[in-house]
């Protein structure tokens, strides 16, 4: 679905914002290149992902699966204490509450304080830092 989503500090860091002016001068709308396949979904991309980790010899697709890039998020908003509201909208989550049907979620600065208390422990960027 469409929704706004803060970019997180470390990726502002490490170049996202330059890379989608470079992408848009270029006259391209995806920032990476993948397009929704034939049913508006992403299938063909996750498609390339599965042969990318059966290439580098990854084959434990119960932890491992394109999905898990979403579920490793949650995790990591979970333990950065972010409110399940918040979370649920970051994450492109419904609460199935009726609420949802007048409250238009958190205001875009408090969503960006928010994700950028998310943390991946051991995961070092700086080599991309510029």
């Amino acid at each position: 679905s469409n929704r706004l989503i803060p970019v997180h500090p470390e990726l502002i860091r490490v170049g996202l914002p330059e890379h989608r002016e470079r992408r848009r001068q270029e006259g391209e709308m995806s920032l990476f290149g993948c397009e929704p396949g034939s049913k508006g979904d992403y299938a063909p991309f996750s498609q390339w992902y599965r042969r990318f980790m059966d290439s580098v010899g990854i084959t434990d697709r119960g932890r491992l699966a394109f999905h898990s890039f979403r579920h490793t998020f949650e995790q990591a908003m979970l333990d950065a204490g972010i409110a399940d509201s918040i979370r649920y909208q970051l994450g492109g989550r419904t609460q199935g509450h009726s609420s949802e049907l007048y409250v238009t979620g958190v205001k875009p600065k408090r969503a960006f304080d928010e994700i950028s208390r998310v943390e991946y422990l051991g995961l070092d960027l700086s080599q991309l830092h510029s």
